[in-house]
């Protein structure tokens, strides 16, 4: 009857789906599209717009629209992550444009009182952060650690125009980051390292991977200015907000760390216990992966639910919930470490104080984390 001008479909799945609201790693790309695709069949010449769940790149958008899928194509996270994206691919440098990982930091940040983008620190910051002015000297500057913080504090010197050098330890930039996307259902989180990668060379940062810096080392460089951002490792005692001291039993050789397990150092097989301590993506990831190698896995935590309310609110938590029950993981919540010994762990119930005791081949402390600021304290004045 033509009192429809346009379709916008974005978001109406029932019953109630909200967690496909902003589609994250583990849903996939093009979510909507399916459904997108039964509506424009029926919509004979009435325009039809659409997100189609995620668009990251302008090749997508130009497929759907060839395709016939839709008649215009949207962007909601990916310009929150790059604003100029139409931009860049308007004038063929669409290289570069950041990608979004689709993580919705952008949506859980809201509850912790904060605004943001995970990738782009300019996004809602615009009004002080967006015009990076020349330094008025060029400065010698060092940076220590070639995950996120580090790439981007590199990446801005040189834009100022300063004359960076980077250090990273490892052989490979991204730090914990890296880790994290070789996780089942993470490896989208690689792509923003590839970025930071393409920038730093672009931008002319000299980059120096596997060197561990020391206070003579980087003294030695004569430096106008150090930047130390060598991140966090998880407590080897096992601290968390649930029990800030060290567990006893914790320097048993059975006893493992998340980076030994992501860093390929220890693969845990047989009877293993996660202890949980933060409820992101480290824990749950490995739950899975071991889960799926054959090991039988109990993932510990002292709350109720098995993941942090950042996570639920970026929408990912069912999701790696429905991951980590579909790969076997056993849940044991409201619980937590007394002890751990040789061939099993002393649990107890953290409101009763009820004891009992888990046989366990391997232990997992995913845990609180802590600072690593041995170089910081040592160039300190």
């Amino acid at each position: 009857e033509g009192l429809v001008d346009y379709v916008d479909l974005d978001c109406g799945l029932e019953p109630q789906q909200f967690h496909h609201g902003m589609p994250t790693n583990f849903s996939a790309r093009q979510f909507y599209r399916p459904f997108v695709e039964k509506v424009r069949s029926a919509a004979g010449s009435v325009p039809v717009l659409s997100v189609l769940g995620s668009i990251g790149d302008l090749d997508e958008a130009e497929a759907a629209l060839a395709d016939g899928v839709i008649d215009m194509a949207g962007a909601a996270r990916q310009l929150i992550a790059e604003p100029r994206f139409v931009q860049n691919g308007r004038t063929g440098t669409e290289h570069l444009s950041r990608t979004c990982i689709r993580c919705n930091w952008c949506t859980a940040a809201g509850s912790e009182g904060a605004q943001g983008c995970t990738i782009n620190p300019v996004a809602y910051r615009e009004r002080i952060w967006d015009a990076i002015a020349p330094a008025p000297l060029p400065r010698r500057v060092v940076v220590i650690g070639g995950g996120p913080g580090g790439m981007e504090a590199a990446r801005v010197a040189a834009l100022r125009g300063h004359d960076v050098t980077l250090i990273e330890s490892g052989e490979e930039l991204g730090g914990a980051l890296a880790l994290w996307a070789r996780l089942p259902g993470r490896e989208n989180y690689g792509t923003a390292i590839g970025w930071w990668a393409r920038e730093l060379d672009r931008m002319g940062v000299t980059v120096k991977l596997g060197t561990r810096a020391d206070a003579a080392l980087v003294l030695g460089m004569a430096p106008d200015a150090v930047i130390v951002a060598t991140g966090a490792r998880y407590s080897r005692g096992g601290r968390s907000i649930t029990h800030d001291a060290d567990m006893p039993g914790h320097h048993l050789l059975h006893v493992l760390r998340p980076e030994e397990v992501l860093q390929g150092d220890a693969l845990p097989t047989g009877r293993v216990l996660l202890f949980d301590g933060e409820g992101y993506h480290a824990s749950s990831g490995i739950a899975e992966m071991l889960a799926k190698a054959g090991a039988e896995v109990t993932y510990v935590t002292a709350g109720f639910t098995p993941l942090s309310q950042r996570v639920a609110d970026s929408f990912e938590g069912r999701l790696v919930v429905q991951r980590m029950k579909l790969a076997g993981v056993r849940f044991m919540p409201t619980t937590w470490v007394r002890a751990i010994g040789a061939e099993a762990v002393t649990v107890y119930d953290v409101h009763t104080g009820a004891e009992r005791s888990e046989v366990a081949d391997a232990v997992i402390l995913a845990t609180g984390r802590e600072p690593v600021d041995g170089l910081a304290r040592a160039l300190e004045g």
